[in-house]
């Protein structure tokens, strides 16, 4: 039947079939993985993130004036709620939607998704 559309029987059998399924299930997965490496520029700004607070810190705790520390402090207060703002932005417009997907692409991947909150 498929001969008459031009498919031969040796381009049809069961091991051209395995090994389409092979290769697109690879790039699924590489497509999974690269999701992941999404994330990674995360943890880099939270290093530069902590770096930042504890050097903040650090600079409040040495000094030794008084009203220069209370100044400090308010500024370091004031720049920490910006940033803790900005982290809130990003943390739920593209932080929890891709980890959300990946999370679910994973638990269809190993059977478990019903304790998954975006796949029940």
């Amino acid at each position: 039947m498929q001969e008459n559309r031009g498919i031969s029987p040796q381009d049809n059998n069961f091991i051209n079939l395995l090994s389409v399924i092979l290769t697109e299930s690879g790039r699924v997965i590489f497509s999974v993985f690269s999701m992941f490496l999404a994330l990674v520029p995360i943890g880099t700004l939270l290093l530069h993130l902590f770096h930042f607070m504890f050097d903040r810190i650090l600079d409040i705790v040495t000094t030794k004036d008084q009203k220069e520390k209370v100044i400090k402090t308010v500024v370091f207060s004031a720049q920490m709620i910006a940033v803790g703002f900005s982290m809130k932005i990003l943390g739920l417009n593209v932080v929890y939607p891709i980890f959300n997907m990946q999370t679910a692409v994973l638990a269809g991947f190993f059977g478990s998704g019903s304790n998954i909150p975006c796949c029940r």
